[in-house]
């Protein structure tokens, strides 16, 4: 019994080794069938299988090339990148400039003229005509000669005393023919204004007495026939053709004068004539006194008007007269006077001044015969006659 035991005791191991070796064991199968089963890729199957449903919403297109698009942003913002497109900075938006609103004037004149520079020794660039528009851009120191937004175009003898601006040349006129939307103290006044142009030298022109049929005589006769230039400007009496004597006054203010006559042949109404220091004049009706609630105070050391300027000066005519000719330095002085009426003008005579006034009113062509302009200018003479 032992012996047999001991026979097989080596055949079992041996049995038992070749069962293990070649897998017949039924424990055997379970640990060598893993390792088969995991050689076949499980996400295969996994991939096909349809997904859980959860609560967060499924994935759009636009979100889905998200990570694309993040790529490119880093990719651009390497500094190492070779194809790199740098972004455009965007140009910043300009700021607008306000526009400030020019101040307006009217033309109250008939007509009056436009020059390249603010006095009366500036070539003359055209005209206005009352009723026209202007825009003002400035004002000399005085106030008296306004800068104005001008179309017109350039002479040739002014072109290099003109200026330019965003509303096309700059040009000057008198305040005294126009009427202001504002007052003139709160425009800009103009710096650095061009000297008129030297008058050209020529050969001095002696001037043409005129033949008249009558001529005038005493006082007015004397400066007529003494005064070549006086007399070729003014040319020969006109009706009534004679002197005429009238009661008169005048008034003496810190920048001109004014007149009155008290009788005149030659207009519908008594004129009463503003002399400006700047060599220009206006001529109005005696409108009477000016309404009391429109009279203002008067300085110290200045006087108040004359019953025959007070309105003209204290109502406003559009020609600024208050603001031009600043204060009375005078009371208003009743005076004998004359006149007498000249082709271009005429001559005024006021006895308590002793003086002789020579006022230039005529229209001037040029030698093409086509355009012209106007004068209104005035000299003033001390009367010699008697002496």
């Amino acid at each position: 019994m032992n012996i047999k035991w001991s026979l097989w005791t080596p055949a079992l191991a041996g049995l038992i080794l070749f069962m293990a070796a070649t897998g017949c064991s039924s424990e055997g199968d379970s640990a060598v069938s893993q390792p088969t089963a995991l050689a076949a890729p499980k996400e295969t199957h996994t991939a096909t299988r349809t997904p859980a449903l959860t609560t967060t919403p499924p994935i759009s297109a636009s979100r889905r090339s998200q990570p694309q698009a993040t790529s490119a942003r880093l990719a651009d913002s390497h500094p190492l990148t070779a194809d790199r497109t740098p972004e455009a900075t965007p140009a910043p938006t300009p700021t607008p400039t306000p526009t400030q609103e020019l101040p307006e004037a009217e033309v109250v004149v008939e007509a009056g003229n436009v020059r390249s520079g603010p006095g009366l020794a500036y070539p003359v660039l055209g005209q206005v005509s009352q009723g026209d528009i202007l825009l003002i851009l400035k004002r000399d120191e005085a106030g008296n000669w306004l800068q104005i937004a001008w179309a017109e175009e350039s002479t040739p003898e002014s072109d290099s005393h003109l200026e330019r601006s965003g509303q096309g040349m700059r040009a000057w006129l008198s305040a005294s023919l126009v009427r202001l939307s504002k007052d003139v103290s709160s425009l800009a006044m103009a710096e650095a204004i061009t000297p008129p142009p030297a008058p050209p030298t020529a050969t001095p022109r002696v001037a043409q007495v005129p033949y008249c049929d009558s001529v005038p005589i005493r006082g007015f006769g004397q400066v007529w026939g003494t005064q070549p230039e006086i007399a070729a400007t003014l040319g020969c009496p006109s009706w009534p053709y004679r002197e005429e004597g009238t009661d008169a006054a005048v008034q003496v203010f810190e920048h001109g004068l004014m007149l009155w006559l008290a009788a005149d042949s030659s207009y519908s109404s008594d004129p009463v004539y503003v002399l400006f220091d700047t060599g220009e004049f206006q001529r109005f009706p005696d409108m009477g006194p000016a309404d009391p609630a429109a009279i203002g105070d008067v300085p110290a050391g200045f006087h108040a008007l004359g019953e025959h300027f007070s309105k003209a000066y204290w109502e406003g005519t559009g020609v600024r007269v208050r603001q031009r000719l600043g204060y009375a330095t005078s009371s208003s002085m009743d005076s004998s006077g004359a006149y007498q009426q000249f082709g271009n003008g005429r001559m005024l005579w006021m006895g308590v001044v002793d003086r002789i006034f020579v006022l230039y009113d005529y229209w001037k062509w040029d030698e093409s015969g086509e355009d012209s302009v106007q004068v209104r200018s005035w000299i003033g003479l001390q009367d010699t006659f008697g002496d």
